[in-house]
């Protein structure tokens, strides 16, 4: 948002003068209380994981510490996503986006400790609340769907589809959005409210959904739950994986490296599991319903983006439908919340 202040040139006469901060066209409203939110959770956490002892906070300060390097890696590994970023781009009238160059640069650095932040705080969830919900979710999906595990319906719908196709787009492509689509919300879009919207949502998933309920219902998810039970509910889930190979691909061997690391104790960068709620789903409902709010026509992309995801996080083994299902719920309620509120008052993200 533009500020300006008022200096009186001579008798009778006033003249505009940006503030020096705008003038320099670097943070706007919404990015700047993204920024406030990234420092207030790095901190928050930094506490949380100093009263849970270990090696926590040594952790985390070593992620603020390597930020510059860590980020560099980012964006190479999201070079070609960002030469994308003509596409949006092409969607500016008036060069605002531009304006914001130097914001979008802080909100990549921003986010990188953000994600960074999240992944060792969710390595230490099993610490403040051991995982307790799998029988009970694993059985609630099942009744829900007519007494059918939900990924004996994806195996035999998807039966014959490469498994390369679910690794990239489930962990490769998804990666390089989440990383990305802020910069590109940042560049592209003139509103202030609708950019102030999706970074509040975008605290949200990772915060409320990622970190405050996944220990309301914490659970390892099905790959996972007769390793965590010693009970045999999901023996026909670890076959499919293998016939289909996805068990042989990269998303096989990290799930076994995760399981191992759990099991070791070792909490290592970005070695936590955690299956409800599914985050994966609900970013991915956010980037559709943000998709749907700027080009309402492209609605049946949004839906096939947030059905797709949803039917991979099943087919891979990662989640119960269920905990895709309420994702969608969670971020929808509070995407129509925000467009509520947006439209009466001023918020932390549009100051």
């Amino acid at each position: 948002m533009e500020r300006t202040r008022f200096a009186r040139s001579g008798p009778g006469c006033r003249a505009v003068v940006r503030a020096p901060s705008d003038a320099l066209g670097l943070i706007d409203g919404p990015e700047r209380g993204f920024l406030r939110l990234v420092a207030l959770y790095f901190l928050c956490s930094f506490a949380v994981l100093t009263l849970l002892g270990g090696d926590g906070p040594a952790r985390l300060w070593s992620v603020l510490l390597s930020l510059p390097e860590i980020a560099l890696q980012v964006f190479e590994g999201a070079a070609v996503f960002l030469v994308g970023l003509a596409v949006p781009l092409a969607f500016l009238r008036n060069g605002a986006g531009r304006s914001r160059a130097g914001g979008a640069v802080f909100v990549a650095l921003a986010g990188t400790l953000f994600h960074l932040t999240f992944l060792t705080i969710k390595t230490s969830l099993p610490d403040i609340v051991p995982f307790f919900a799998d029988p009970a979710l694993s059985r609630f999906d099942s009744w829900l769907h007519g007494g059918i595990a939900p990924w004996e319906l994806t195996h035999g719908l998807l039966a014959g589809v490469p498994a390369w196709i679910f690794e990239r787009l489930y962990i490769d492509v998804w990666i390089v959005v989440i990383f990305c689509f802020p910069v590109v919300v940042t560049l592209a879009d003139g509103d202030a409210r609708r950019r102030a919207r999706f970074f509040a949502l975008y605290v949200f998933v990772w915060v409320g959904i990622g970190n405050v309920l996944a220990l309301a219902g914490m659970s390892v998810g099905p790959v996972y739950h007769d390793r965590l039970t010693g009970l045999d509910v999901f023996g026909g889930l670890d076959t499919a994986l293998a016939a289909s190979g996805i068990a042989a691909t990269y998303t096989g061997a990290l799930q076994d490296t995760l399981w191992s690391l759990y099991v070791d104790g070792q909490n290592s960068a970005a070695s936590g599991i955690s299956a409800f709620p599914s985050v994966h789903v609900a970013m991915t409902t956010l980037v559709a319903l943000y998709i749907f709010e700027r080009v309402p026509r492209a609605w049946p992309l949004s839906l096939l983006l947030v059905l797709g995801y949803l039917v991979m996080s099943v087919h891979l083994g990662w989640h119960y439908a269920v905990d895709g299902y309420a994702s969608i719920l969670l971020v929808g309620a509070v995407w129509g919340v925000l467009r509520r509120v947006s439209r009466s008052r001023e918020t932390l993200f549009s100051a």
